[in-house]
């Protein structure tokens, strides 16, 4: 029976615009962890020559992200992890880590041979036997002369026979690659027809004052719904939490009492054997 390994690497938008984010906001070099969960689908089927043949298929879903800030927090300047500290700046994400990323400003968009050996010392400290399921990304900006325009590149990497080589990572909110179109749903909520009907209804108007005049009306009464809408499950929320704190008062009051109940037992027990002794 022969077994095939496919690994497929995906990003949620939010998470690559967060990414994309917070490196181009940072003052400086910036270093962090990508946060996410593997999943894997096994796959058999039979050949007419009754030949069996197994796939498995690797999803690494990566879902977040944990910036460090700057550089060399947990290791060295050749590269060397600290575990201690390591374990003590990640904390319970340790176990959701499925990657790390580097940001570097103005300079060449390649791989250095710190990071290289960083990312083999990562491997080894957080327990990723399978190499090709933990991912590297090296994010470097560059802007014009008058910092007109700022422009971000990043490539994720893997390591595959002891080499970390480029690897095609797919947003989830994206359609197929080629495409490069967003995917359309059919799953779309009242608020959002809502807004349609009044773009709808304004876009006959041609006198432009009066249907921006129009289009704030119609959005301040979906506003004043919404508002009442959320004020009510405010009450609620309230009303709730009220009577939860009641009724652990009344356990509490009842405990006290039967507490005060048992200490008065005892003591009229221990007066009552005291005054026999004493009349003996």
């Amino acid at each position: 029976m022969t077994v095939k390994t496919d690994v497929n690497f995906r990003i949620t938008g939010p998470c690559l615009s967060l990414l994309l984010r917070d490196c181009e906001c940072s003052l400086s070099d910036q270093m962090g962890f990508l946060v996410g969960e593997k999943s894997s689908v096994t796959i058999q089927t039979i050949s007419d020559a009754e030949m069996e043949e197994e796939k498995i298929e690797t999803t690494i879903s990566i879902n977040g992200t944990f910036p460090v800030g700057l550089p060399f927090v947990f290791c060295s300047s050749l590269g060397r992890v600290d575990e201690t500290t390591l374990k003590e700046v990640l904390g319970s994400v340790e176990k959701e880590v499925v990657g790390w990323y580097s940001f570097r400003r103005n300079c060449n968009h390649s791989i250095s041979l710190r990071e290289t050996i960083l990312h083999r010392e990562l491997r080894r400290v957080l327990g990723h036997s399978a190499a090709q399921f933990f991912v590297f990304c090296i994010i470097t900006t560059s802007a014009t002369d008058r910092n007109a325009t700022h422009s971000l590149r990043f490539t994720f990497f893997s390591q595959n026979h002891r080499r970390l080589q480029p690897v095609s990572v797919v947003e989830t909110n994206l359609g197929e690659p080629e495409d490069n179109v967003y995917r359309k749903s059919t799953a779309v909520d009242d608020s959002f027809k809502c807004l349609q009907q009044v773009f709808q209804s304004v876009n006959g108007v041609n006198n432009s004052k009066m249907a921006m005049t129009m289009l704030h009306t119609e959005m301040n009464k979906h506003l004043n719904t919404l508002q009442s809408s959320v004020s009510k499950l405010q009450h609620q929320v309230h009303s709730h939490l009220k009577k939860s704190s009641s009724c652990s008062y009344s356990c509490a009051v009842v405990d006290q009492k039967s507490r005060g109940d048992e200490v008065m037992a005892s003591t009229s027990s221990k007066i009552t054997a005291a005054d026999l002794s004493q009349e003996y």
